[in-house]
Formats: structure tokens, C-alpha cells, sequence
């Protein structure tokens, strides 16, 4: 699937988007992160920075990444068609989403494969 990524800024908020070029049907989440900077010229200031994408662990991961270039995360909210979740700045310790996401759904389609009544 053809992604196209969009980044820019409007002060003081950050914007990235990745979608496919079909996506007028797909669902999208938001990430939005409060961080402080810790070091370039805006050291010490809070900026907004929010994410789109179709897929949350690259969602999520792009979160991750802040805290590899050393911000400070201050806030971090999911937002979908559904609602908005606030999300324990402490569940991002530096590690990547993506391959527990991955793992985590394999498990869920061998439990749903699963026929009542059959062996597994």
C-alpha cells in the first residue's frame, strides 16, 4: 500500500500525516503530544506536535522517536472517530510499538481461529 507522509508546521503545533492514497474509507488515528524541548533554541518552551496516521503503531512509534531526540513528554492523546484517550506518558520508555502490536494480533487471530467445540 502507497503511503504518503505530509509534515509541516504552523506555530506551535507540528503536523504529520501518512495515509494511503486510498483512504477516503479508512480510519485514522491522532496522536497528539505535548513535549518540552531540551535543547536547540526553543529549550525549556512546550510545543504541540500531533500525528495522523491509518496505522497506530506508526503512530505511536513516532511518539517513541521524540524521546530518542531527548523531549520530554509532558502529555500523549489518541483521538479516533470514537473519542480521545489520555495515554500514560510513562508507557513510552524508548521502545518501539510495532513488533508488540505485530505479536499481539498474530495472537488474537490464532485465538479467533480457534472453532468451539474443534481442537486447536
Amino acid at each position: 500500500m502507497d503511503t504518503y507522509t505530509l509534515l509541516y508546521y504552523y506555530p506551535p503545533i507540528y503536523y504529520l500525516f501518512m495515509w494511503p492514497s486510498d483512504h477516503s474509507s479508512t480510519q485514522l488515528f491522532t496522536i497528539t503530544t505535548i513535549i518540552k524541548n531540551t535543547t536547540g533554541a526553543f529549550l525549556g518552551e512546550f510545543r504541540e506536535i500531533e500525528y495522523v496516521s491509518i496505522d497506530l503503531a506508526d503512530c505511536l512509534d513516532a511518539v517513541t522517536k521524540l524521546i530518542w531526540q531527548g523531549h520530554n513528554l509532558q502529555a500523549v492523546t489518541l483521538s479516533d472517530q470514537y473519542g480521545q484517550l489520555r495515554l500514560p506518558v510513562d508507557g513510552f520508555d524508548g521502545l518501539l510499538f510495532t513488533q508488540a502490536l505485530w505479536q499481539l494480533e498474530r495472537e488474537w487471530d490464532a485465538v479467533l481461529a480457534v472453532t468451539p467445540g474443534r481442537p486447536a
